[in-house]
């Protein structure tokens, strides 16, 4: 159909019985009427004449009851409506969602695609991300991801990516094994594919400890540090969220033998506040692992952290002396943090911080004051530092 022509077509008043024909017509007539309606979908004031015509309902009840054709044609029409966020909530109130969840893992390869597609397009809208849940809709979409074609993965992606910011759909893509294929795609999928895939695990770094472990055990913390190397600013921000989130966990040793730590210096310098910040709270809980306190200060973080001190807004002055703290547990830093300038900067905060900065640079001060002959000391009973949390306001307990 000419798209010139579909304007015009509908201005004739033929979208009323072509919807008449989709639910009362016989199965060729149905089928030929989804296709018209698919086809003048397109036009976005159509979009809402349909809606207007009731049209939404007998489209949804021909995915559930068509044969494929009918069914096929039905969800092309949805698929191009659902662009429309009147459409979505129709969709949605016509019991489209459980319909598009089953044919997500339908034997089609096209009903698959235009299936997740809407899943997609539904999913944008926040008070629709429950009933995907709730209808089975995370175990397919993580399959598309597994074993899916170009398509398939690019859409059901985005739709987890949409999904995973309401705790049943993260329990529901990790319980349906989904951390490995995201990271997967994370890895070796096409830039739009990864930048949602990193959102579905910036989402999931924010869950449980059990989660948590889970993205470490697939591989995820290299294939977020890879992107701290070559992905976008959007992409940094979000990778360096995911890192600073993790290192609040068990495994600092692995989150620092994947490299990030390097990275995650440079940032200290070169990021944009929020990649700053984040990279800073990251640094500062794996310098609570004494190995990893080596290397921050081989990778430069020392002086980095002490300019961040100095120059830094209140919460970068604030992590900063945290860490600064947690690298004062090694002797050898403690050097080296008095040469980088470390201790006129602390006392600065000391005298003119705010309550929270002022005790974390006094703790910082008083284990650089110890000489040799006694040992650093952390407040925390061990040498295992002060962690950071990833919230706006944190101090060590």
């Amino acid at each position: 159909m000419n798209t010139n022509y579909r304007g015009i077509i509908a201005a004739a008043g033929a979208i009323t019985p072509t919807v008449a024909l989709v639910q009362d017509g016989n199965s060729v007539q149905r089928e030929k009427a989804a296709g018209v309606l698919a086809l003048l979908a397109t036009n976005s004031d159509n979009r809402v004449a349909i809606t207007a015509a009731n049209g939404i309902y007998p489209l949804v009840q021909l995915i559930q009851t068509g044969n494929v054709p009918e069914r096929v044609n039905a969800m092309s029409a949805l698929w191009t409506l659902s662009t429309n966020d009147a459409c979505k909530a129709v969709i949605a109130a016509a019991g489209g969602i459980p319909s598009l969840a089953k044919l997500a893992c339908d034997v089609g390869e096209y009903q698959k695609e235009v299936a997740a597609g809407l899943l997609w397009n539904l999913s944008m809208a926040p008070e629709n991300r429950e009933a995907i849940a709730e209808a089975g809709g995370v175990p397919p979409l993580v399959e598309l991801l597994r074993s899916g074609n170009a398509v398939q993965k690019m859409r059901a992606v985005g739709a987890l990516a949409n999904l995973v910011t309401i705790p049943e759909c993260q329990i529901g893509v990790a319980a349906a094994g989904g951390i490995a294929p995201v990271v997967n795609l994370l890895q070796y999928g096409t830039v739009p594919q990864k930048e949602c895939a990193l959102t579905v695990l910036l989402h999931l770094s924010e869950c449980s400890r059990k989660i948590q472990a889970g993205m470490v055990a697939a591989g995820a913390v290299p294939a977020v540090v890879a992107i701290l190397y070559c992905g976008s600013d959007i992409m940094k921000q979000d990778a360096s969220r995911v890192l600073a989130n993790l290192s609040s966990s068990q495994d600092k040793s692995a989150i620092a033998g994947a490299g990030s730590i390097s990275p995650l210096v440079a940032l200290l310098w070169d990021g944009n506040s929020t990649e700053k910040l984040n990279a800073t709270i990251a640094l500062a809980n794996l310098s609570m692992d004494p190995a990893s306190r080596a290397m921050i200060a081989a990778a430069g973080g020392i002086r980095a952290l002490v300019m961040l001190v100095r120059d830094g807004s209140d919460d970068l002055k604030e992590r900063a002396a945290v860490a600064l703290f947690n690298l004062t547990l090694s002797q050898e830093n403690k050097i080296m943090i008095a040469a980088a300038g470390g201790i006129h900067a602390l006392v600065a905060l000391l005298q003119n911080g705010t309550k929270t900065q002022k005790r974390n640079s006094a703790l910082a001060l008083s284990n650089i004051s110890l000489n040799d002959r006694y040992t650093a000391h952390s407040c925390y009973g061990d040498d295992s530092g002060a962690k950071v949390s990833t919230s706006r306001r944190s101090s060590p307990p």
